[in-house]
């Protein structure tokens, strides 16, 4: 795989791990057993599977609609791309443009802000390097910088707009599309919240899982790629919650354009 940018590998990320292929069927019902694993308690015996009896399609129908009320939301969690290299983010974000959060990549780092117009981003020395390819080329852009945030249109093709746009996020729930089966396995506490899991067999010893909330508005907490070439976990959490950011102000940023 050829190195991303950035920006486009987050949404790479977050496309990987999205509902995919949560499609219907026809014969496939909740309250099998499931083969999937992930980092949650034990079973628990307290809060009734919504889920059994359904079919995909159903369950699908569920998740759609748990989901389709997120004004915002915290998404966090990390990938292994097909270099090698470990890639994280922590964010939160809402449907106004607002973000907040960090991205690491093989040991860079980059702090991103948005109010919705403009786009803030602020790189360590190897997120420069890595960016500029050189270090003369990494030091000088560091000293034009001197510790300030580069800002640029929210909207533009650098402005991070697809890492900050929850309703891009949300429409990857929103087009699922396919023929895959939905294996249903128990009810576990997960990250605090009595979950189902739901496991996707990708062929090739490659599972999807994810983990829905038993109570509704049935919303995924966690979904986990395992098996394939880019390997990963998220959560997602503090969903509806109000997203406050504070943007840098006059002199704590340098304009795209006059780099």
């Amino acid at each position: 795989m050829t190195r991303r940018p950035l920006a486009s590998l987050a949404v790479a990320a977050v496309t990987l791990l999205a509902l995919t292929g949560c499609g219907d069927n026809g014969g496939a019902v909740a309250g099998k057993p499931a083969t999937g694993t992930g980092s949650t308690s034990g079973t628990t015996t307290n809060g009734e599977n919504p889920f059994e009896g359904k079919s995909d399609r159903e369950i699908q129908q569920l998740i759609l609609d748990g989901m389709a009320d997120v004004d915002s939301l915290r998404l966090s969690g990390n990938i292994v791309d097909e270099s090698g290299d470990n890639v994280a983010m922590v964010f939160v974000l809402d449907r106004g443009g607002n973000c907040d959060g960090s991205m690491t990549l093989g040991g860079a780092r980059a702090d991103i802000k948005s109010d919705g117009s403009f786009s803030y981003m602020r790189g360590d020395r190897a997120f420069w390097l890595s960016i500029a390819g050189d270090q003369q080329a990494a030091d000088a852009v560091l000293a034009a910088l001197q510790d300030r945030w580069v800002r640029m249109p929210a909207d533009s093709e650098d402005g991070f707009n697809d890492i900050c746009d929850l309703d891009l996020f949300l429409e990857e729930f929103a087009a699922i599309e396919g023929s895959s089966h939905l294996e249903p396995g128990e009810v576990k506490q997960v990250d605090g919240h009595e979950a189902i899991e739901l496991v996707e067999d990708n062929g090739g010893g490659e599972t999807t899982t994810l983990w829905v909330t038993v109570e509704a508005p049935h919303r995924i907490v966690r979904m986990s790629s395992q098996g394939g070439d880019e390997p990963g976990e998220f959560q997602l959490s503090k969903y509806n919650e109000p997203v406050n950011v504070q943007v840098p102000g006059p002199g704590e940023y340098v304009d795209q354009d006059d780099l």
